[in-house]
């Protein structure tokens, strides 16, 4: 739009005026024609055609069960502005409300504005608001609050060390109003753990052992996920295949040990629309590359992206094929956490 005002301005000719349009439009056509192809030429038009127009129109369905577009975009806006921190929006306020300090700073605010607007709409779009979402987001936030904050900065100078203590004071207030992920912790206790491992100065003097206090959310576990790993790696040999019924594709490469199946985890073969194509392919998948060792995950209850409450261990009775493999063809000989690791049984005479 800004281009197209230039455009207009200094020509005063409408073909002038949507040349930005077409070229903006052309450019971002592009990358999406360039991908196509390229799945086109791998043979894998049908399953990229599946997935964004039959398994992805379902999935987004679970998050607007009642809800209109106007507060689903409300609720991204919110999120983004004040649940990770508050700094951030109030900073963006002092860039908007403070005398612009360069001739073109209002042009490249919309700018950035523009894009983030495109940002909250596939969020709200896609329905499930999780934190990694805004990851391309949050950015450009901070980059307007930066913005603000420093001519912010630049008012309370004038006013002394009185202004600067008021800024400093503001700053930490701000900082504090933030809603985290609720079962990770206070900020402040894992910064505390964090410093003290890098200073060698805690109880915590290696990686794995902060890896294990940290870094847990929902049902996620690092130190699970690696524990298993090790176990894979100690029962496989290198290039086994192997198979994770469940939300957990980094044990793959964790293990460094090949998938046996295109699905690097089990949303696809336990939604209630399209699970059958996926579940076929899936079999086949398992049939042409049999897996090494099976592993399957408890507690990774998720409604809001598979549609019931099960989770995959208590799927796995409902997906008949996958059981009976697991249970003629597999035997359990370990519990880590929540995963069992199933290990093929030896053939017929050893």
């Amino acid at each position: 739009a800004f281009l197209a005002r230039d455009q207009w301005a200094r020509e005063a000719k409408w073909r002038a005026a949507v040349l930005p349009f077409v070229v903006v439009g052309l450019g971002s056509l592009l990358p999406l024609v360039l991908c196509g192809l390229w799945f086109k030429s791998r043979g894998a038009w049908d399953a990229l055609s599946w997935t964004l127009f039959e398994f992805t129109p379902g999935y987004t369905k679970l998050g607007w069960t009642n809800r209109s577009a106007p507060e689903m975009f409300y609720w991204g806006l919110e999120e983004l502005f004040f649940r990770f921190s508050a700094v951030g929006a109030f900073g963006f306020i002092a860039a908007i409300v403070i005398r612009p300090m360069h001739e073109h700073e209002r042009r490249g605010v919309f700018l950035v504005l523009g894009v983030m607007a495109i940002h909250l709409a596939g969020i709200a779009m896609q329905g499930k608001f999780f934190q990694y979402h805004y990851a391309a987001t949050l950015p450009l936030l901070a980059l307007l609050g930066g913005l603000g904050l420093y001519k912010l900065w630049r008012r309370t100078l004038a006013a002394g060390l009185s202004g600067v203590l008021a800024f400093v004071g503001f700053v930490l207030v701000a900082g504090s109003m933030r809603i985290a992920v609720r079962d990770l912790g206070s900020f402040w206790d894992r910064a505390v753990l964090r410093t003290g491992y890098l200073l060698r100065t805690g109880p915590i003097r290696s990686r794995e052992l902060l890896d294990k206090e940290l870094y847990r959310v929902a049902d996620y576990n690092l130190d699970a996920n690696r524990l298993v790993a090790l176990e894979v790696t100690r029962r496989t040999p290198p290039g086994a295949k192997i198979f994770v019924w469940g939300f957990e594709p980094g044990i793959y490469w964790m293990a460094d040990r090949p998938p046996a199946t295109r699905y690097v985890y089990d949303v696809a073969q336990r939604v209630s629309w399209g699970r059958e194509r996926a579940q076929r392919e899936l079999m086949a998948d398992l049939a042409k590359n049999p897996p090494a060792l099976v592993v399957v995950q408890h507690g990774d209850r998720f409604s809001w992206v598979t549609g019931d409450d099960f989770d995959s261990a208590e799927a796995l009775p409902h997906f008949h094929d996958l059981a009976r493999l697991v249970e003629r063809d597999f035997q359990l000989v370990t519990t880590i956490e929540d995963f069992d690791v199933y290990e093929r049984r030896p053939a017929p005479g050893g």
